[in-house]
């Protein structure tokens, strides 16, 4: 689309400036849906294209939905599951199971027991 020059004469007759009007209406309308392009590809983002996610830029992150009026975890009422254990009468043996004391890999094992207390 070229650029019209602007007009440095007023037209003189009643007929020119009616042609005036109808060239610039025209422009006006080719702008229009010129803006109307670019403003549709504005809203182009990995989701509504098939541009990478990569493209969409930093601000672009991922929209978060309103919270809910619910609290977190288990709701009132919520019966809730667990098992019982059992009473000491019952059982056949105690197993003692600590940490160890390296991961395997190679990181430490978290929690020691030295004489009793966790360090």
């Amino acid at each position: 689309m070229t650029t019209p020059e602007p007009a440095t004469t007023l037209p003189v007759t009643l007929e020119a400036c009616h042609a005036l009007i109808r060239q610039q209406g025209a422009t006006l309308q080719q702008l229009l849906t010129r803006l109307a392009e670019l403003e549709e590809r504005l809203k182009l983002d990995s989701r509504t294209s098939s541009k990478p996610p990569s493209s969409d830029g930093p601000g672009a992150g991922k929209r978060q939905r309103p919270a809910s009026a619910n609290p977190r975890g288990a709701q009132p009422g919520h019966k809730g599951s667990y098992r019982v254990p059992l009473p000491t009468a019952q059982l056949d043996r105690i197993v003692d199971c600590p940490p160890p004391l390296a991961c395997d890999c190679g990181g430490g094992g978290g929690v020691v027991i030295v004489d009793g207390r966790k360090t």
